[in-house]
C-alpha cells in the first residue's frame, strides 16, 4: 500500500485546524516565467498545498511477457478502495466520518467510483446514505447519515438510515408523513467489504444495496 499526502509538509498540516487550512492554501498563478526575466518580480511563493486529503493506492507487480521478461516487471497502480452502487433504485453518498458535506463521493446505480480520504487528521471510517432524485438531478428524500464504520473489516454490515424531514419542502413532509408506522422511514443498506483481484490482496470493494 502507497499512502500520498496532498500536503507537502503533512505534520504541518496535522496541527492546523480546518479554518487555518484553509486560510492558508496556495493560490495557483500563472507561470511567468515564459515572460522573460522582466517577469521574475510577478512570481509568487509559498508553503505549497496544505490540502489534509490522503491519498491511498494498491500496487501490483508482475512479470513482462516475451524476451524482456527476464529484466523487466510491470507495475500496475490501483485505487485501494472502489466504492459499487449494486441499487437499481437509489443514488449512493459516501464520505469520510467528520469531514463536511461537500467532500462526499456520489455513487450513481450502477456505478464505480474510487474513493480518497478527504482529511488525513481524522479516523478512517466512512459513512453513508441514500439519495432519491427526479429527472432534473433535484433531491427528493432526505436521509441522515449511517454511522461510521471501518472499510478495512471484510464481510457484511447492515445499516439502518433514518429519513430526513425536507427543510427545503415542508409539505412534501406532510404529504409523506405516517405517525402510525415510523418503520417506512428507515432505510436499511446492506455494505459489503471484498478484497478486489489482481490488486495483491490490498484492494478492497465496498459495495452498497438496499434491502426490501
Amino acid at each position: 500500500i502507497v499512502k500520498i499526502c496532498s500536503s507537502r509538509w503533512p505534520e504541518i498540516t496535522a496541527k492546523l485546524s480546518p479554518k487555518k487550512r484553509r486560510s492558508r492554501e496556495a493560490e495557483f498563478v500563472s507561470n511567468s516565467l515564459a515572460a522573460g526575466t522582466d517577469g521574475l518580480s510577478n512570481i509568487k511563493f509559498s508553503k505549497g498545498s496544505l490540502s489534509p486529503n490522503c491519498y491511498e493506492l494498491s500496487y501490483h507487480i508482475s512479470i513482462l511477457d516475451g524476451q524482456w521478461g527476464e529484466h523487466s516487471r510491470i507495475l500496475m497502480l490501483h485505487p485501494r478502495f472502489i466504492l459499487r452502487n449494486d441499487s437499481s433504485l437509489w443514488h449512493m453518498e459516501v464520505k469520510q466520518v467528520g469531514t463536511p458535506d461537500n467532500t462526499l463521493v456520489r455513487v450513481k446505480t450502477g456505478m464505480c467510483v474510487p474513493f480518497y480520504w478527504a482529511d488525513v487528521c481524522l479516523p478512517e471510517l466512512i459513512c453513508v446514505r441514500p439519495v432519491c432524485l427526479d429527472s432534473r438531478g433535484k433531491v427528493l428524500r432526505y436521509y441522515r447519515w449511517s454511522g461510521g464504520f471501518d472499510i478495512c473489516n471484510l464481510g457484511h454490515i447492515p445499516l439502518r438510515i433514518r429519513e430526513e424531514k425536507n427543510k427545503k419542502n415542508p409539505q412534501q413532509n406532510r404529504i409523506s408523513e405516517r405517525p402510525k408506522d415510523d418503520r417506512s422511514r428507515v432505510r436499511v443498506i446492506r455494505s459489503q467489504i471484498e478484497i478486489r483481484s489482481s490488486t495483491g490482496g490490498t484492494g478492497v470493494t465496498v459495495s452498497f444495496v438496499e434491502e426490501r
